[in-house]
């Protein structure tokens, strides 16, 4: 699951949430079994070309964090920071959205941290992180999963409220979705990878997320 597509319409609420995750046409992606989005097929010309660009835009973003990587944190002011851990690099994904960064080790462990920006500020984000965590803890499953291949519970990182969504098993992965909100915005820190690994990624989230610096 090397993305997360969320458009979620709150009408509790009276608003629209917008992730900056790009939207896909059907034409050219395929939906995999458990998952809540379409999937770029980059085996196809259009596919390589649609990775191409956004290998393109990805590598300048990185160009412009590369003062907070010497100083081992990965991200920036838009998505927030953790510690970068030694030996990780760039990934792409051709269906992320424009601010979205991400790093992994070996194209399978994978950090992404995003955001999601709102509509009407004024809301309480106690109350939409909630909902968009349950928004997807029902989309999952919706998709196929159990309930006991999901778990969803409140979360502190490093000192920020929010709520956590996880897979235990999606595609020989497991999957950690974090929403903390603060300032206005709704941030998303997420960890996929190894089942083995991914308890250790997320101690790194919790021990090093912060959102300013």
């Amino acid at each position: 699951m090397k993305k997360i597509n969320l458009i979620i319409l709150l009408i509790s609420f009276g608003i629209i949430i917008n992730s900056n995750a790009a939207t896909n046409s059907k034409k050219g992606c395929y939906i995999p079994k458990g998952e809540l989005t379409c999937v770029t097929d980059i085996t196809t010309e259009t596919g390589k070309k649609k990775l191409n660009e956004m290998k393109k835009q990805k590598s300048e973003l990185f160009e412009k964090s590369q003062e907070s990587l010497k100083n081992g944190r990965f991200g920036n002011k838009t998505v927030g920071f953790i510690d970068f851990p030694r030996g990780w690099k760039m990934f792409v994904d051709a269906d992320s959205g424009k601010t979205t960064m991400q790093i992994t080790r070996d194209g399978f462990d994978i950090y992404t941290l995003d955001i999601i920006y709102l509509n009407n500020k004024n809301n309480n984000l106690i109350d939409l992180v909630d909902e968009v965590a349950k928004n997807q803890y029902n989309g999952l499953l919706n998709a196929g999963h159990t309930r006991d291949n999901l778990e969803m519970r409140n979360i502190i990182i490093n000192g920020y409220k929010g709520k956590q969504v996880k897979v235990k098993r999606i595609s020989g992965k497991s999957w950690i979705s974090n929403y903390i909100g603060y300032n206005g915005k709704i941030y998303l820190i997420s960890v996929e990878g190894s089942p083995q690994n991914v308890n250790e990624m997320q101690k790194n989230v919790e021990r090093s997320w912060n959102p300013l610096k």
